[in-house]
């Protein structure tokens, strides 16, 4: 299990990655890289079954193959989870 800081300083780094990926195509690999590794922190935090990952994976980037609005919407969603995950984190008592 991983440290409370080093969630924290992941979770980080993911919330500010997922601004740059605006700039970005839905089809870049950095996305992609992206998305899988946000999923491994947030499962290491909070577990594969929790509502958190759940929602994290029910976000929906991708409409009709022209729709750069839809990935936009989906980024912008993960970043409001990403904010949630991170102060859960920091407040919780359970982990040094």
């Amino acid at each position: 299990m991983l440290s409370k800081s080093v969630i924290i300083k992941a979770l980080e780094l993911h919330l500010e990655t997922a601004h740059f990926l605006k700039s970005l195509s839905r089809h870049n690999i950095y996305f992609k890289l992206w998305k899988e590794r946000t999923r491994e922190t947030l499962v290491e935090a909070f577990g594969m079954e929790s509502e958190i990952v759940k929602q994290f994976e029910s976000i929906k980037y991708f409409g009709t193959p022209e729709n750069r609005a839809s990935y936009l919407s989906g980024v912008d969603a993960a970043v409001q989870l990403l904010q949630k995950s991170l102060i859960v984190v920091q407040k919780d008592k359970r982990r040094l």
